[in-house]
C-alpha cells in the first residue's frame, strides 16, 4: 500500500516505518513500567498496561 502512494521526491525507506513504530511502542510500555514501579501506583498499573493493549493490537494489524 505504501508502495502505491505518492510521495515526495526523499521519502523514506518503507522498512523504516515498522522499526520506527515497535521502538516507539516499546520505549512508551518500558517508561510506563518504570514510572509506575518507581511510585508505586497499582491501581493505575492495570489501567496503564489495558490502555496499551489497543495500541499493540493496531500496531501489529498495520505492519502485518
Amino acid at each position: 500500500m505504501y508502495d502505491k502512494l505518492k510521495k515526495p521526491a526523499f521519502p523514506p525507506p518503507s522498512w523504516t516505518f515498522p522499526v520506527a513504530w515497535t521502538s516507539l511502542y516499546t520505549i512508551m510500555g518500558l517508561l510506563t513500567l518504570i514510572t509506575l514501579t518507581a511510585f508505586e501506583f497499582c491501581k493505575i498499573d492495570r489501567t496503564s498496561g489495558l490502555a496499551m493493549i489497543p495500541y499493540i493490537a493496531w500496531v501489529t494489524l498495520l505492519f502485518r
